[in-house]
Order: C-alpha cells, then sequence, then structure tokens
C-alpha cells in the first residue's frame, strides 16, 4: 500500500510518537516545508499523514523528549540552515 506525501520525501523515522504502543512513521519532504506524520492503526495500515509546518525543507529528523515532559519532540534540519523542534507534537 502506498501513502502519498506533500512533495519529495527526503528521510523518515519509525518512532511511536503517540505512545499507543505502535509505530508511526515521521517523513521530511525536501521540496516542501512540511513534515508528515503518519500514525499506525494498531493493524500495518496508516492514518492520512498530519503536517506541520517547519521554517525552510525539512532534510533530517531527529526524535527525543528534549524538554524532559515525558513526551517525544521531532527536530528537523532545514536546508536553509534553520532548525526548528515540534514540541509535544502529539
Amino acid at each position: 500500500m502506498g501513502y502519498r506525501f506533500r512533495g519529495y520525501s527526503y528521510s523518515a523515522a519509525i518512532v511511536d510518537i503517540n505512545g499507543d504502543n505502535t509505530m508511526d512513521i515521521i517523513v521530511t519532504g525536501s521540496s516542501s516545508v512540511y513534515i508528515g506524520i503518519y500514525l499506525d492503526y494498531g493493524n500495518g495500515t496508516f492514518v492520512w499523514p498530519v503536517y506541520f509546518i517547519t521554517s525552510g525543507y525539512p532534510e533530517d529528523l531527529a526524535i527525543s523528549d528534549f524538554n524532559n515532559d515525558g513526551r517525544l519532540d521531532v527536530a528537523t534540519s532545514q536546508f536553509v540552515g534553520a532548525v526548528d523542534i515540534l514540541i509535544n507534537v502529539y
């Protein structure tokens, strides 16, 4: 099964971003200003992505609890030289 993304996908991470014990997919797109998060239904299929706008063309991403609140955050590095940190996206 294929899933569409706005622009060209550049990098991806597989992580349980929303804490439901299933693996979700986070994708950056180098030809757009978005990252997309595809939540797993729990059966190997995914919800259509929720998009978050960044300050540039995101290329790489890192997932961690940057603010130590127990929830995962997403950091992206941009083609334009910026770094965005999206706190508690889920």
